[in-house]
């Protein structure tokens, strides 16, 4: 298996290239702009894969679904991947989000497979291009509870604030959530964690906006990433436009109770189990965070159940099994 990361996105070693678990990671550069950057990198992948020689490749989104052109040319099966639409986020411009939407077309015709993270994204492509298409959802590992210790030094404590986790940008909602917290009389904090690329003036906005309950850290990852889901009082999903959220069924897996806007793939993720608010809907958000934080016993009891519901949904073994399945299916007729 080769994995290809951007250099960018991680600290390449000397060479190049490392190994992971019997994986390969090739680390390749890319044009550091928000419409150039997955395209220049993911041509580059692909031509590296190609002279690699593999039985299957498999594209991570919809836009790269276009170099399918060139695998197919040497007799190469490919897969493209739908996490959600792409094109209906506020950070595109017309022209972007034309070629967005084109992209859809291509993931349809051109790779020999596609695979839909959600069923709501499934149905909307077979019915959009009557075309089959496999769902495979993320698996979650389970997230064990972590005392707090990094935490601390952010003045943080269990239970003493909100998260939200995930990449800071328009389409995530982040303006609406922070516009609801601020009409709230309390002393749990707001905690917003995650990389804003390509997202600077909105997140300066939101800086300017937030009070001295409000903390952003950046982007953050092992012990801290752990102790602030498994300490968090509730995590907030407030997209606007999202497939499956892989954060919000992380937040699950730690027993949180989540809070999330009524999009289909958000209400996909937590069946019953969460407080749903209408997407957009500054006043209704408002609402529901003053219901949990006026009702503890409730955001217990939510947390225990989504637990048990995304541990019984989400399996990463079910999920390997169904990729490589079709993997096998590609790569066999190939030899």
């Amino acid at each position: 298996v080769i994995v290809y990361a951007r250099r960018h996105f991680a600290k390449a070693p000397t060479g190049g290239y490392s190994y992971y678990r019997g994986m390969e990671v090739v680390y390749l550069p890319s044009i550091r702009s928000k419409h150039l950057d997955t395209l220049s990198y993911g041509l580059l992948a692909t031509l590296h894969a190609i002279r690699s020689g593999v039985d299957v490749v498999d594209f991570r989104a919809t836009p790269l679904s276009w170099y399918a052109l060139l695998t197919r040319s040497c007799g190469i099966p490919s897969i493209v991947w739908s996490q959600g639409p792409e094109w209906d986020r506020p950070k595109w411009g017309f022209v972007a989000r034309l070629f967005l939407k084109s992209s859809e077309i291509s993931s349809a015709y051109l790779p020999n497979a596609m695979v839909a993270v959600s069923r709501n994204l499934q149905h909307y492509f077979e019915r959009r291009f009557r075309r089959s298409v496999h769902f495979i959802p993320s698996g979650i590992n389970p997230i064990h509870y972590a005392e707090p210790c990094e935490i601390l030094t952010h003045g943080l404590s269990r239970g003493n604030y909100l998260l939200f986790l995930g990449r800071l940008d328009e389409a995530k909602g982040c303006g609406y959530l922070l516009d609801a917290y601020l009409r709230l009389k309390t002393d749990k904090r707001l905690v917003f964690a995650g990389g804003w690329q390509y997202s600077e003036r909105y997140v300066a906005r939101l800086r300017a906006a937030a009070d001295h309950r409000v903390l952003f850290l950046g982007p953050v990852s092992g012990r801290l990433w752990q102790e602030l889901f498994t300490n968090a009082y509730v995590y907030v999903q407030p997209s606007e436009s999202e497939g499956i959220s892989n954060s919000l069924l992380e937040a699950m897996s730690a027993g949180r109770c989540v809070v999330v806007s009524d999009i289909p793939g958000n209400v996909e993720a937590v069946g019953q189990f969460a407080i749903t608010f209408r997407a957009g809907d500054v006043d209704h958000l408002h609402r529901q965070l003053e219901y949990v934080l006026d009702n503890p016993e409730v955001v217990a009891a939510l947390g225990r159940r989504a637990q048990e519901h995304v541990q019984s949904h989400f399996s990463w073994d079910r999920s390997t099994d169904r990729l490589l399945s079709l993997y096998e299916s590609l790569a066999t007729p190939r030899r």
